[in-house]
């Protein structure tokens, strides 16, 4: 395969690996399993047998939730895991990532995947995942600026057609 055509493919096989990152932002778990990993937390914590495993799959289902208030708990539960359990903060942080990008908090997002390469570097996953925020940043921000330049063109234009209005009734 010639240098070009591999530079031609690259583009579309970044997107296609963008796509399973795409899915954490977008998918939402089904109400059932969030229910059944809610009554498995509530049952150990009124046992008073809380285990991090019970905590750390709660708080992965709620940050998998379509409600940002479930997103905003398993973020909570999870930021504790990693003050009290140390030893799993690779992972911890990378489902923090997941909980804040799904808010869109990709600026705090991004720096928790660059705490977790300090954790573990040769990690391409979280290397993949960090490119991918990076590029959905840029991505929303040309969205933004496009929107907003839009919305300026109407506004200038209703302006416009006001003065031009005016004039005709003087």
């Amino acid at each position: 395969m010639s240098d070009m055509s591999r530079a031609a493919q690259e583009p579309t096989q970044k997107l296609e690996e963008y796509g399973v990152f795409e899915a954490y932002l977008t998918e939402a778990i089904p109400e059932a399993t969030l229910m059944k990993y809610e009554r498995v937390y509530i049952k150990a914590t009124k046992e008073e047998k809380i285990t991090n495993q019970a905590t750390f799959d709660y708080a992965v289902c709620l940050i998998k939730s379509r409600y940002a208030s479930d997103i905003n708990r398993g973020l909570l539960l999870m930021e504790d895991l990693t003050l009290s359990h140390p030893q799993g903060n690779r992972e911890y942080l990378y489902f923090l990532a997941i909980g804040y990008a799904r808010l869109k908090d990709y600026t705090l997002a991004i720096d928790l995947l660059k705490a977790s390469l300090k954790v573990e570097p040769e990690s391409s996953e979280v290397t993949a995942f960090k490119e991918f925020l990076e590029y959905k940043m840029k991505k929303d921000a040309k969205k933004g600026l496009v929107v907003t330049t839009g919305a300026a063109l109407v506004v200038g234009g209703v302006v416009g057609l006001g003065l031009a209005l005016l004039k005709l009734r003087r």
